[in-house]
């Protein structure tokens, strides 16, 4: 749940695109987004990386700071483990 679906990697600054409900990388999904804005021509639109579904514009990315939160408990914690 904290890897981001674009990058494969675990998210640092988690966002959720309001519409579809999905959390990506925020570099990762602005960089997605501005792309598939530069090949798609209006009739096409923009789609959700995960989900496929058309997403109304603007779109909205907002901060997920539950999962941030729980992917800095979850990093601080295996951290703690290893000095063990």
């Amino acid at each position: 749940a904290s890897l981001c679906p674009i990058t494969g990697e675990i998210m640092v600054d988690p966002v959720l695109i309001v519409e579809s409900g999905h959390s990506y990388e925020r570099c990762a999904i602005t960089r997605w987004l501005a792309q598939q804005e530069t090949e798609s021509n209006q009739s096409q639109g923009v789609r959700d990386p995960k989900t496929n579904i058309l997403l109304n514009v603007p779109i909205q990315l907002v901060t997920n700071h539950t999962l941030r939160l729980c992917i800095h408990e979850s990093t601080n914690s295996q951290q703690n483990e290893c000095k063990a």
